[in-house]
């Protein structure tokens, strides 16, 4: 194989690991090894700019919240999104950390809550 071609396919296969919806499509096996107590169900809460496909890759099913940039916020099935701001934090995201806080003040001891977070999580819940 010519080195241009071998290094194309390199960089193919190097995007393709770094996926976020495929990173957490395979480490799901891993997670639901521990499921939740009796009674209790899954919580995903997923913030940056991959939040809504690490969401979608994760639980389908599963009470989620995913906070996101403006152009990744469409909705999803069974999930809420919520905008905030990237790179500069903004009210959108304030409300976003109050919701995040929200969610888990009222995790139950026998829930579980499975985080996801990508690039730009930081300025989207200010605090």
């Amino acid at each position: 194989m010519a080195p241009g071609v071998r290094a194309m396919v390199l960089v193919r296969a190097g995007i393709a690991a770094a996926d976020p919806a495929a990173a957490v499509a395979r480490a799901m096996a891993g997670v639901l090894a521990d499921p939740p107590g009796p009674g209790g169900r899954w919580r995903v809460i997923a913030v940056g700019k991959a939040a809504r496909a690490m969401t979608q890759a994760a639980l389908p099913g599963a009470e989620a919240l995913a906070v996101t940039n403006a152009g990744n916020d469409a909705a999803l099935a069974g999930a809420r999104v919520m905008r905030a701001g990237h790179p500069q934090p903004d009210a959108d995201g304030v409300a976003a950390a109050e919701a995040v806080i929200a969610r888990l003040s009222s995790a139950r001891p026998q829930d579980r809550v499975l985080a996801l977070i990508s690039g730009g999580g930081s300025a989207m819940l200010p605090a």
